[in-house]
């Protein structure tokens, strides 16, 4: 269940209260109706809130950005990003997961709308395999995978496989890029 699911009920239940307050002010009773289950509901949001990172799958949608103007072999990482810190470099760039998540990757042009950076495979390199199969293709330059069978601690290396196209034309084959998977609760 992803955060969204889990906060969606609670905003509902919100507006319904906000629109009995207003009811409320309009009537000009005493006692809002909704004060009696204010503090339950928001404790239950928090609650929920706090839990909801452990355990419960997520969604990960994880982007490389690319230089597409500049991008050569075999210096990828001058021109490739996951947007994590100058002190990360993308071979150490490092998701965490959890067991049941589901990553998605996706790939955009920091040079040009007209450019395309397309994820073709995500391909088991070391460690712990998380994901399921060796190789798990892209459809529409995008790649969808699920964790699977992972314990705590559980670390996977693995390679992104991407094409660019300027303006339609293919640039120099196929560029690879090797982060890293980790289960949540081994550090």
């Amino acid at each position: 269940m992803s955060l969204g699911q889990l906060i969606v009920p609670f905003v509902q239940n919100f507006l319904n209260l906000r629109n009995e307050f207003i009811t409320f002010q309009l009537n000009k009773h005493t006692k809002p109706p909704f004060m009696k289950i204010f503090k339950p509901l928001l404790l239950s949001f928090l609650f929920t809130l706090f839990f909801s990172n452990l355990g419960y799958a997520q969604d990960h949608i994880i982007t490389l950005s690319v230089n597409t103007g500049e991008i050569v072999k075999p210096d990828v990482n001058d021109y490739c990003t996951f947007g994590q810190t100058d002190e990360t470099s993308n071979e150490d760039f490092t998701i965490m997961v959890n067991n049941g998540d589901t990553i998605q990757w996706i790939g955009v042009s920091e040079t040009s709308e007209d450019d395309v950076v397309e994820i073709s495979s995500i391909n088991y390199q070391g460690g712990k395999n998380i994901l399921g199969p060796n190789v798990i293709n892209g459809i529409d330059g995008v790649v969808n995978a699920t964790v699977t069978n992972a314990q705590q601690g559980d670390e996977e290396k693995y390679i992104v496989k991407f094409k660019v196209y300027n303006n339609g034309q293919k640039r120099n084959g196929t560029f690879q890029i090797d982060p890293k998977l980790k289960v949540r609760g081994g550090e």
